[in-house]
């Protein structure tokens, strides 16, 4: 054998053991990349972000400009409602691969969500009508866009058209369950909130919706179970802690409330549900100036919030201070009224779709008690219904200076006072 062979054979023996090697370092990336898009997609699709960011961050590191990552993170984070990390993952998708037909859709799903209704509705249901494999999803959207604006007839029309062609679309079944719900019909939505579970036994949201349902009708045996699951994955912390606190209040385990109920405000301070938990059980345990605490701030967090006025009325009373407890009784009073006068509003509005100053009166009561969010809902409803409407432009103008942007109270302000043509 000529010995010169033996290092040109030794050479490409090498070479191909390297490139063996390397084949499979990047076959293992391709199945880890893959391992980590599939979890990320099923954790979205039970909207638990909180589970599918490990598996996000994963994919990105091994492939940072993966429209792929990107448009499953956008749509995920769009159905649970995490908007602007959504626009963030769209806009990648767009900078890497351009405006497609799926990245438009997914834009136009992202402003109809947020009940940016009038520039999206009609494009989206001729997508529908025109038998579009997304119409699912596009239901899903449409529907969750009427209850922003709280178009609470469409938004049912929407879901019942999603729940014929999916029975078990779960984000459907919870909304389902929570118009149920705005109707003081709590039978029908733990029956959907079942329906949900059922379908998607990891979804987190119908597990905390049953739980509070739970705790509202003393059931606290099954209360206590779906909290303690969302406890240990991690779901939606404050809340969950709050809700466990008053589960222990309403057993009777004092102790064990306000253990949990520390490590809350701990950690989240104004937590305004730990704060009110706390301050009941401050109460019934005889810390009156721990209560007076803890009330006084849920209130100045929340002026409107019922319990929390109650309660501080009660601290105060014990304490002799009666005549800041006269004030916060009549403050309570004043609520009381305005929440009465939203009840009208939500059964008239049930039979009278078309009238924006109904859903005016709504959010400028909402204005008047701090809620905002739900201001900004009920005026932009009532601007879906007269795009003209003078007096729900006025509300618009308070609320935008109240959240400091000057410029679109500018406009709303501009827009009230133009004259009918």
């Amino acid at each position: 054998m000529n010995p010169l062979r033996r290092p040109r054979r030794a050479a490409l023996a090498g070479l191909l053991l390297a490139l063996l090697a390397a084949g499979g370092y990047l076959g293992g990336r391709h199945l880890l990349f893959q391992h980590h898009l599939h979890a990320a997609q099923a954790a979205l699709d039970d909207q638990d972000c909180d589970a599918a960011r490990p598996h996000l961050d994963a994919c990105l590191r091994l492939d940072a400009d993966s429209t792929a990552v990107h448009f499953v993170a956008a749509r995920g984070l769009r159905r649970a409602g995490f908007y602007d990390q959504a626009a963030d993952h769209l806009d990648r998708c767009q900078r890497l691969d351009g405006t497609t037909p799926e990245v438009l859709l997914e834009w136009a799903l992202l402003h109809a969500q947020q009940g940016e209704l009038p520039d999206t509705e009609s494009y989206l249901t001729a997508k529908i009508q025109d038998g579009a494999p997304e119409s699912g999803l596009i239901l899903e959207a449409l529907a969750a866009g009427c209850i922003e604006v709280y178009r609470l007839g469409p938004a049912l029309h929407y879901l019942e058209e999603l729940l014929a062609r999916e029975p078990d679309n779960a984000l459907g079944l919870i909304w389902r369950g929570w118009l149920y719900e705005t109707q003081g019909q709590d039978a029908e939505a733990i029956l959907s909130y079942r329906a949900a579970l059922r379908a998607r036994p990891r979804q987190p949201e119908a597990r905390l919706r049953l739980a509070r349902l739970a705790l509202k009708r003393d059931e606290l045996a099954e209360a206590d179970e779906h909290l303690q699951e969302l406890r240990r994955r991690g779901y939606k912390r404050g809340q969950v802690l709050a809700a466990l606190g008053r589960c222990r209040r309403q057993q009777g385990d004092l102790p064990g409330a306000r253990a949990l109920l520390d490590e809350l405000l701990a950690t989240e301070p104004d937590n305004t549900d730990g704060l009110k938990e706390r301050g009941q059980v401050a109460l019934e345990e005889g810390d009156t100036e721990l209560a007076e605490h803890d009330l006084h701030r849920a209130v100045e967090l929340v002026p409107q919030d019922r319990v929390a006025l109650y309660h501080l009325m009660r601290a105060l009373t014990r304490l002799g201070k009666v005549r800041e407890a006269n004030e916060y009784a009549a403050r309570l009073a004043q609520v009381e009224a305005q929440m009465k006068r939203l009840e009208a509003l939500y059964v008239r509005m049930s039979t009278t779709l078309a009238d924006p100053q109904l859903r005016c009166e709504a959010g400028l009561i909402c204005l008047h008690n701090g809620q905002e969010r739900e201001a900004l809902r009920w005026l932009s409803g009532a601007l879906q219904l007269d795009p003209n409407y003078a007096p729900a432009h006025a509300g618009l103008a308070d609320y935008y200076d109240r959240v400091g942007e000057p410029a679109r109270a500018a406009e709303h302000r501009r827009r009230a006072t133009l004259k009918p043509r």
